[in-house]
């Protein structure tokens, strides 16, 4: 079969761009202030976050409970920025998030730090 060769115009690639960018933009930009606590929940356990408080509640669920509606900010970057602030390993952070340590009050570091320690995080959970 042969196709025929399409000689779209600047303009016309340029409207379809346009278009479809108001369609599409709109959509990324709710995908990206959106989540939920399940996704949350296990992308903090898949970082290492174990354990349970007092009440037998997961570690994982406590965090989520801590961060409510900054939830869309991500549950994982709060907990990898509690690990640098807090200069701790996994589990004494999950100790410290059980006995009652807030998460959400400690200052945020620099991104790029959070960023580096997450992908150390995720190295050392993906060989197990």
């Amino acid at each position: 079969m042969f196709r025929k060769k399409l000689n779209l115009s600047d303009k016309k690639v340029a409207l379809a761009r346009n278009l479809s960018s108001k369609i599409v933009d709109p959509v990324q930009k709710f995908i990206d202030r959106s989540t939920t606590t399940t996704v949350e929940r296990a992308t903090l356990r898949m970082l290492g976050a174990d354990g349970i408080d007092q009440y037998d509640v997961p570690v994982a669920n406590v965090i989520v409970d801590i961060l409510g509606d900054n939830i869309s900010k991500g549950a994982s970057k709060a907990y990898i920025n509690a690990l640098i602030v807090k200069d701790c390993s996994v589990e004494k952070l999950n100790k410290s998030i059980a006995d009652g340590l807030n998460i959400s009050d400690i200052e945020e570091v620099d991104f790029e730090k959070i960023k580096t320690k997450g992908e150390e995080l995720i190295n050392i959970f993906a060989e197990k």
